[in-house]
This record gives C-alpha cells, structure tokens and sequence, in this order.
C-alpha cells in the first residue's frame, strides 16, 4: 500500500485513507510538474472507470462549455479521425463512456472491465481534451456549436448540433425556470450564465472566444483526475505522466465569488403550451432560496432528508395542504446541492393566474405551522432508515459505481473540499439521527424556507410564444442577411458547402490506425450465468437466484394480466400508482409510510408489457421488493395487507394520481418524444407494443387526459372497475416469483407464495391487436421534433447476434454522420428488437423529415459498406460492448427473471453471443435486403411542433393534440 510522501511515475501521494462502508482506500496525488490533482479508490471493481474534469466557469450564455465538451472528442493531434469518440462507441468494450457538462465543472468519463481497452479509452481521451483538433480547425467548432446556412428559399438560418440540443432543452418549463432561478439566486456569478448555452446566444460565441475558452480552462493545473476499481497504478501513471509532464503548474482559473442576491424578488417568464391546451390554471409558481456551502454534506443530506418530510409523498405536510387547497396539481421541493452553494425549489404546478399569491401564502403559512408544531419525528426515523439502507446497497443500476463514487467526490473536491466527505455518511447519519429530538430540523426548517423570503419565478403558460419565438429569430437572421454583400452571402454558401464536403468525407486508413483497438480475442464469448433453482410452491413457479447481494433480498412477483382488454389495461398504471398512497385496513397513510421506509428498502408496483421470444404480448403488474435479510419476513406481514385491504376507493388521492400522471404525460413527450414516438409508431404494427401504448403511450395520455377532465361524473366508475382489476390480478394462479439473495431460502418464498389469495383463475392469452398503421404526428410545444419509422420486417427472423452489429454500423456509421453531423440533430439510431421491430429513430432534430429519407437509404449504406472490404471485427467487438452492459446484483437477477418470462434460455442467448461474434459480410448483407424491405412502406410516427409536421404532411395520414 502507498504511503503519504511517496512519489510514483510522476505523481507525489498526498494522503491515504480507509473507506470502509465501500471496502476501499482512496489514495489522493498531486502530479509534481502540472499540478493536477489525482483521487484513486482502490476497489476490488473489474469494471474501472477514469475521469478528467475542468473547473468551467462561463461569463455568458453562449454555451462554450458545452460546446467544447463536444468538440474536443471530434479528433486530437495523436488520433486525428473526425470523431474518435463515435469510432470507440463502434468499437470498443466500453461500460461508459460519455462527456458531462454542469453549471461549473466539464467531466470525461470512460470505464471498462477490459484491461486493455480501458488503458485505451484513457489515451484517447487525455489526447482529446489537452490536443483537440478543434483549437486548429474551425470546422469542428462550427458543426458542434453554430453555423449560418442558407435553406432552399434562399433564407439565413443557423444549425449547428448544440444549438439544436439546446433549443430542445429550452422547450422545457423546467430547464427555463431552473435557468431563471440560478439568475435570480447567483446574479452576476458564473451560476447566473446557462453553460449549457441559451440558443439566443450561442450565435454570439466565435471561435476565437471558444479557443481562448480551452487555454484558459483546460489546463492541467486546473484538472482533477478519478480513478476507481482494479486499476494499475503502474499502467495508468505513466500514461498520465506522459501527458501531464509536458505543462507547468500554472493555475489559471481561481475560485467562486458569489455576490449577495435579493430575497423577495420576483420575476415572471413565459413557457410554452400547444394550441389544444387551456391556457387558464396553467401558470406554474416556483420559490426559491439558497442554501449551505459545498463542505457542509451534514446540512445537504439533512435538507434532502427535511425535503422529503414536506414533501415528497401526497400525504407530506406542505404538499398535503398545497393539494387540499384545490389550488394547484402537483407540488415538488427539490434541494439542489452538488454546487458551490446550493439552493431549494419549491415547484408549484398548474395555479390559476389570479390565485398565485394565494398559493404562495399558503405555502408560507403551511411552513410556519409544521415549524410551530413540529415535525413527524417517526417519519424522519423512518426517511433515515430508508437512506441509510440505499448508502449501504449502493445500487446504480448500468451506472458504473467509479463513476458515480468520481462525481460525488467532485462535490466537494472541485472547491478544495475533502474528497471523502459524501462518499462515507455513516458518522453522520449517526450525527442527524441524535438531532431528531434535539429540534435539529425545526431550525433547520426555519432558516431555510422561513428566516429569508424566497425568490419566486411565475412560469406564465402562452399559445404564441413559440411562433413569436421563431418570428423574432427569422426577423433577426433577415436583418443579418440585409447587411450582407453579396460576396458574404456567396461566402456562407461556400463554407457551407465546404463544411458539409468535410463531414461527408471518410476517415484516412493512417487515421483509423492510430486509433487503438482490441481483437474478437480479447473478449469472453460466453454468457455471464446467473445460478439459479427452480421449485414449484403450491403450484406456481418460484425461481431463486444467487448472488453476492450485501445482506439484500430482492423480491420480484409477476402477476399477470395479458388477458386484460384495453380498457382495463389503461387503469393499470393507475391502480399501481394507489397502492403505499392510501390508508389500509390496518395503517394510516401515514403510519403505513412511515413502516415502510423503516422496514423495507424499497417498495414500487408497476404495469410492464413484455413480448416472449416467439412475438406473444405479455402484460404484468410487477410488485419489487428490496429487504435486508434480517427484516425479509416483514414483507410477509405488509404485502397482503396492501394489496388485499388498500382503500381503492380513496378520492382524494385519486385526484391527485390522475393529474399528477397527466402532468408526467405531458412532460415526457416534451423531454422524450422519441421514446413516445417509437411506442406509438411500434403500437400500429404489434400486439406486444399495443399493449405498451395503453400503459404509457399516447393512448394512456389520451386516457388520463379524459379522466382528468371529468373525473367527478367517472368516480364510482373508476373506482368500481379498479376494485375489479385488483381482485381479478393479484391471485396465485397468477402469480410467478423471482427472489436473488445470498442463498435460496424456500421457507420465506413460501410464506410470500401462501400470502397470496388463491382461488383466481390463470390468465388468458392477450387479446390486444395491433392499431393499425396511422403514420400520425402529434403537436408538442417544442421547438425541435423526434422523427421514428419502424416496420415488422424482422417478424419471423431467426433473432441473431449480427443484429446488433448492423445497428452498429447504421447508428454510429450513417446515422451519426447523415442526421446528427450533416442534418444537426442531437441523436439518431436503428434498433432492432427481439419482438421483430426495426426502428428508426432522431432526437432534437430540427429537420425531421429530411431525417425520415436519411433512414430509407440505410440499406444501401450497409450493402457498399459490406462490399468495401472495410474490417468489420471493430464494430463486432463495439456491439458486444453494446449488449454486454453493467449489471449489478439486483438488475442480473430482476434480467435472469425476464429472459424466464420471455422464453429466452440460455441456449439462446449464447447462440446470440456467438452469431454477435462471427458476423461476417454474408450476415450484412442479407440485412440489407431486410433495410430495404423495411423501407419500402414503414410505420411513420413523429413528435414535434406545428411547422415541422408541416413540412412532413406528405408522409402523414393524421394528426394528434398533446
């Protein structure tokens, strides 16, 4: 083990210390030339992760951090390809691998459980953001930030891939007002800019800022480098070494100023809505305050924790009163930490114009009461119990832990702060527990929300502002364009002419080599195996999966309702959304909550649509459960007893469900409107899919959206039918268990299967049709559209491996170039699925339907790219990369689970393996013939504004209203 004073390849360690809730040591360096600081957790991880971060504070809303963060990974000095970062997503064994951009640090991640590759992606990328060829040519910065283009009418317009994302991004209310918020809080600091870039202003960036932007803050001196899992120090070090020795320690960007702000200030802003919407009970009321100091990770972890007390269910104290009123929808209180200083908001949804200071006050009113009163003393026991037990199980889903232990280290790191201090609460859990009885919280709660008025941002709902939005940019671009000679204009077409010439233009072999890659060798071709017994109790399939779970149950039953009718199927998501959120035969809301989060990690009920290896439509409510061992016979107790006694019949609470899931609705084809697309677009052409489109489509937005309306007329109805659902759903002869622990515990699984009523019958098979092909757009108030095909060729198509290696190759290869580089949307990609779909799909994109004639020709892309002779292995090994994802025990055993519910053996999946591994070009191109046979009439849905459906109305067949 290192020791304090030790000096290795180049670097002098500082400290090292134990974290023993992870089980590992963090050994902290200074690299002795450059300064850089280095923070390596020495964990028993295979899957390493490395990440580089730069201190980045704007001074303006051009968004040249952002910009740069996609720059840089558009080719280096020793990797001179366009885009190496597209050419490691074709072929590398990657974990992650990504760039991030926050309000006042630029973050590279990657990871690998490769030894090899990952050594590699850290090359690349120290090469990247210390040699980009961005600072030498111009051509990168205007296709990643902006550019001026002439459009077919002879109109100067701006594109650029930024400037698309981030005209996405301010189409949504939240990312306005949080943006409003930050001025308002940190005025005349780098927190009041939008590093993001505000698309008003990113045309104001030009490349000599942008240049000036890297010198300043990519500077070694001013870089943190993470390291974490079974990494070589004498790998990785000299590596560093090599790069950072060439810099002197030169620090050149000093630390955060933030000025006094002025508590009681409002402001007002508008956001957008669609057409079809009422403008009236629309406005959205936010009050905000800052905070505490990046060091103080007590207080931060206390807020979140005070948080959720007042808010963070329907029967919490603030958002219980706020709902009761009648005066809003929904309520939220987040506690933004993670920055210098951090600060709360208190988002008030949908309140009419003229009640807004009504709302406000009872806010107020509400905080001083809980102050007075005193807050649910079992109910902040209870939220602690609930935290500590995620601090121990640490679950990140496909997150690499590295990656998630680097960012919380920056927390405090990125300000000189400790490294260690979020990474191990278990003292201070301790700390905040004693200060439940000692008043702790209620001061805590008057001197956040009380002491200091807070700021309050209006979002003001408007019909117009889009259009008057694209007529100001219009009106500004025509302006520009008349002070144009024409030699300038003639000058725009030649560099745009020549900037698209570029982007088209392939990679030199001697580019590609410098690239470094791994061979079809280096990877493992068999399947990771999950153990796993199969027993019968009481006469249904119980299946028990070991692994090393950290003293954690994991509890997952199916019960399924593939036979339910599309009417029933729409009530699913709402009846799971009851269930922990009303009162039951035995507990109030309250007490119910409050048990569960003292004795049960976690606990959600959810409808899923699943589609079985040979095409069949599955539908299932999923009841997860996660408990430490030592408590797992406490879900015995508290699942019947929620299930069989919950009060379906609760009205108020129902209210809420529905237009809170409006709300969601709504917002998710704003933020995700390609996924939205993709399941409707899906819907016309499969059972499987339908089925998905009920439970969270446009047709369940179109449900909730009715019942929303007139939910007093439909109450009994609703309530009846709920009722029904749940009596015919949750009986054994439904039911299939899946339990992943440590070991096999057949008493337990009994006593779950025993709790659950018999005398139901088996589910029938699924009766959902497909919609029909309607090839439909729908209106959203956005600025930008996500444009989707999908055709059914694969149905029928024995599902193999090679695939994946065609969406590689059609994503990475002509997708990225054809719609993101060329077309300036932010993403584009195929997906080929098991159910036999193909799908096409764009993101932020602001010519859709230039998109939809870009996917038509990926057949023909993949035929020449077959017949070149161009290797193909790299982009094998990048699609295993792709398939092969993170697990961690929780998601390998919830995955082991679905592939049963699937039919998809074992067998089938090492015989996917190996036909990912062998494809060869005979494989590419009879894919190619499918891409052609896909294309010929496709299913067409897109999701974007007025104008841009417009312009694809010789493809659509109807439109839709959000």
């Amino acid at each position: 083990m290192l020791k304090q004073g030790n000096l290795i390849h180049g670097f002098e360690v500082k400290r090292v210390r134990e974290i023993t809730s992870i089980e590992a040591h963090l050994i902290e360096m200074e690299h002795c030339k450059s300064g850089a600081e280095l923070a390596f957790i020495d964990r028993n991880d295979s899957n390493k992760t490395f990440g580089i971060s730069f201190k980045t504070l704007p001074d303006d809303d051009t968004g040249v951090f952002h910009i740069m963060e996609h720059s840089v990974l558009c080719g280096s000095e020793k990797f001179p390809l366009k885009e190496p970062f597209v050419d490691l997503l074709k072929s590398s064994l990657k974990t992650y691998l990504n760039a991030m951009t926050f309000n006042d640090k630029t973050v590279y991640p990657v990871a690998s459980r490769n030894d090899r590759d990952f050594y590699n992606l850290v090359d690349v990328y120290m090469d990247a953001v210390l040699h980009p060829i961005a600072l030498t040519d111009e051509r990168v910065f205007r296709q990643e930030g902006w550019h001026y283009e002439l459009d077919g009418a002879g109109s100067l317009c701006y594109n650029g891939v930024v400037y698309n994302e981030m005209k996405g991004a301010y189409s949504s209310p939240d990312g306005v007002a949080e943006e409003e918020m930050m001025k308002m809080l940190f005025p005349d600091s780098p927190y009041a800019r939008d590093s993001g870039g505000n698309p008003r202003h990113i045309p104001e960036l030009t490349y000599e800022g942008f240049c000036a932007a890297h010198a300043k803050f990519y500077n070694p001196s001013n870089a943190q480098i993470f390291l974490d899992g079974k990494v070589n120090l004498d790998e990785i070090l000299p590596l560093l070494d090599s790069y950072l020795s060439n810099y002197e320690n030169n620090r050149t960007v000093t630390d955060m100023t933030l000025p006094d702000h002025t508590p009681g200030q409002r402001a007002e802003v508008e956001y957008e809505i669609s057409q079809s919407e009422d403008e009236e009970g629309k406005c959205r009321v936010f009050l905000a305050g800052r905070t505490c100091p990046f060091d103080d990770v007590e207080k931060n972890l206390a807020l979140n924790t005070l948080a959720l007390a007042l808010a963070g269910s329907n029967e919490a104290p603030l958002k219980r009163a706020l709902l009761d009123s009648g005066l809003c929808e929904d309520v939220s209180l987040q506690i933004n930490d993670g920055l210098y200083r951090g600060f709360f908001e208190l988002d008030i949804y949908n309140v009419k114009r003229e009640k807004i200071d009504t709302v406000i006050d009872l806010a107020k009113e509400t905080l001083a009461k809980v102050y007075e009163n005193g807050l649910d003393k079992e109910r902040l026991r209870a939220l602690f119990n609930s935290a500590e037990f995620k601090h121990r199980e640490r679950d990140f889903g496909s997150m690499p832990k590295g990656l998630i232990f680097g960012l919380t280290m920056l927390d405090t790191w990125l300000w000189g702060g400790d490294p260690i201090a979020a990474l191990d609460l278990t003292d201070v859990f301790a700390r905040l527990r004693a200060g439940i009885d000692e008043g702790y919280f209620e001061e805590l709660l008057y001197d956040t929300f009380i002491k200091e008025e807070p700021v309050c941002l209006l979002l003001i709902p408007s019909k117009t502002l889009g259009q008057r939005r694209e007529a100001e940019t219009a009106a500004r671009l025509a302006d520009i364009k008349a002070k144009m000679t024409e030699q300038e204009l003639s000058h725009i077409a030649e560099e745009t002419a020549a900037l698209k010439a570029w982007q088209a233009r392939e990679d030199s072999p001697e580019a590609i080599a410098t690239l470094p890659s791994l061979s079809i060798s280096d990877i493992d071709p068999t399947a990771e195996r999950v153990p796993t017994k199969l027993c019968e109790i009481k006469g249904r399939p119980c299946y028990d999966f070991t692994l090393s779970t950290s003293g954690i149950t994991y509890l997952d039953l199916y019960f399924d309702a593939s036979d339910l009718t599309e009417e029933e199927l729409l009530l699913l998501p709402t009846l799971s959304a009851l269930y922990k959120n009303v009162k039951t035969e035995r507990f109030s809301v309250r007490d119910l909550k409050n048990r569960l989060l003292s004795e049960i990690g976690t606990l959600s009920f959810n409808p899923v649509s699943l589609s079985t290896a040979d095409g069949k439509a599955k539908a299932y409510i999923t009841v997860a459960a996660s408990i430490l061992d030592e408590k797992r016979y406490e879900i015995v107790d508290l699942l019947p007893e929620i299930i069989y006694t919950s009060d379906l019949s609760d009205k108020k609470e129902l209210r809420c469900i529905v237009s809170q899931s409006k709300i969601g609705a709504e917002e998710a084809f704003i933020s995700a409107g390609h996924a939205q697309a993709l399941a409707r677009a899906s819907a016309y052409l499969m059972s499987s899919a339908a089925t998905e489109e009920y439970l969270s489509g446009y047709e369940q937005y179109a449900f909730i959206s009715e019942l929303d309306k007139g939910f007093d007329s439909r109450y009994e109805e609703l309530t009846a039918a709920l009722s029904a659902i749940a009596d015919k759903i949750f009986r054994r002869e439904r039911l299939t268990l899946m339990s992943t622990s440590q070991s096999a515990d057949r008493d337990f699984c009994d006593a779950i299967v025993s709790a659950i009523k018999d005398g139901g019958e088996a589910a029938g098979a699924s009766q959902i049709k497909p919609l029909g092909k309607k090839n439909e757009g729908i209106t959203i108030p956005s600025q930008v559209s996500y444009a989707v095909t999908v055709s059914d060729a694969l149905a029928g198509q024995e599902t193999n491996g090679s695939q994946m290696v065609v969406r590689s190759i059609i994503s990475y290869s002509h997708l990225w170039n054809a719609v993101r580089v060329l077309g300036g949307a932010y993403g584009a990609g195929l997906i080929a699925r098991r159910n036999g779909s193909l799908a096409y799909y764009s993101y932020r994109d602001p010519s859709p339907r230039r998109s939809i004639d870009c996917y038509s020709e990926s057949a023909e892309f993949l035929r020449k790219y077959a017949q070149s002779g161009e290797p193909i292995e790299k982009l094998v090994i990048g699609a295993m990369g792709d398939y092969d994802t993170l697990t961690t025990p929780r998601s390998a055993g919830a995955r082991a689970g679905v592939n049963i519910l699937r039919n998809w053996s074992c067998d089938m999946e090492d015989e996917f393996r190996r036909t990912l591994l062998q494809t060869d070009r005979e494989d590419l191109l009879a894919m190619a013939d499918i891409l052609e046979e896909a294309a010929k009439d496709p299913a067409i849905c897109i999701v974007g504004p007025s104008a841009a459906l417009e312009s694809c109305s010789d493809i659509l067949k109807a439109r839709l209203e959000l």
